[in-house]
């Protein structure tokens, strides 16, 4: 009696396998044209919920797995040494992130009207030595004979000349450079509410030094004294040959005045430049446009 009853449903087993394979075939011939559609139709409307649950799935994984799995490859050793290479990064990135910062705030003292006329340009190499010389980089084209301004501890100030170029990268021969083209300036200084006073004095011609300086090499004594020239004095771009929008931009600070040995009533007067470009990373070069 239990022995038929196991071949009967042997028999009743066999019998449903050989119809679902059967069934299996003719749906597989009826189906096969669109099948592919069907597949990646399907793949479509799950991904929303695979991606999650394979997520969710690793994660909840990764709560069971026993800590001394013989089969994780990493000791104590390495996960010390991936959190510090964590932490290492991430002080790096605050860092990024204050420079992009001082830096977007420096380009705010240009204001509105110089910064749609300038492109920013990083400060890729400086050279030193025959001239002062820098390369800069930037995404737009730097032309050569442009103006080169920045701003250093909230004062916006020319550093030089872009002496040639290579499109998106050029060289740029600082103002301090003795063969950069010499230019007007004018003295003034800046009252306590930080009005603009233009101190009386003639027109003079600022030039590089071979120490780094810029210089008026010859002007009146008597003219400096009675104009109250002394340290700590403003000179403004005044050139004509210089883009008008970049009139009464800083040049420099005057750092010493020196009476000329070989020529009586006559003083040299020195200047340091308006920006320390050795702590730069950017300058602004003047496009127009």
């Amino acid at each position: 009696m239990v022995v038929g009853i196991v071949l009967e449903v042997r028999r009743n087993r066999t019998g449903r396998l050989f119809g679902g394979l059967i069934a299996g075939a003719i749906a597989s011939a009826l189906f096969a044209p669109v099948l592919p559609w069907l597949t990646t139709g399907i793949g479509v409307l799950l991904t929303p919920v695979s991606h999650p649950s394979g997520l969710a799935g690793s994660t909840v994984s990764g709560w069971f797995e026993d800590d001394a799995d013989e089969t994780d490859p990493r000791d104590d050793e390495a996960l010390a040494r991936e959190n510090l290479l964590l932490r290492q990064q991430n002080e790096r990135l605050h860092g990024e992130l204050a420079i992009l910062k001082r830096l977007n705030a420096d380009r705010a003292h240009l204001g509105q009207s110089l910064r749609t006329l300038t492109t920013p340009a990083a400060i890729t190499a400086r050279r030193e030595g025959e001239g002062d010389r820098m390369t800069v980089a930037s995404v737009d084209a730097l032309p050569a004979g442009s103006p080169v301004l920045a701003v250093d501890e909230g004062i916006v100030g020319i550093v030089g000349t872009v002496a040639s170029s290579m499109s998106r990268v050029a060289e740029v021969r600082l103002t301090i450079d003795p063969e950069h083209r010499p230019f007007g300036a004018q003295f003034v200084i800046f009252d306590e509410a930080a009005n603009l006073i233009v101190l009386p004095t003639e027109p003079f011609v600022l030039s590089g030094t071979a120490g780094g300086e810029l210089v008026v090499a010859r002007h009146r004594t008597v003219d400096l004294e009675e104009a109250g020239v002394e340290p700590g004095v403003w000179a403004l771009l005044r050139d004509d040959d210089w883009p008008e929008p970049l009139a009464g931009v800083r040049v420099g600070k005057v750092m010493a005045i020196e009476s000329l040995s070989t020529e009586s009533g006559f003083s040299r007067v020195i200047l340091q430049p308006a920006a320390d470009v050795d702590r730069l990373r950017e300058v602004q070069v003047y496009t127009g446009s």
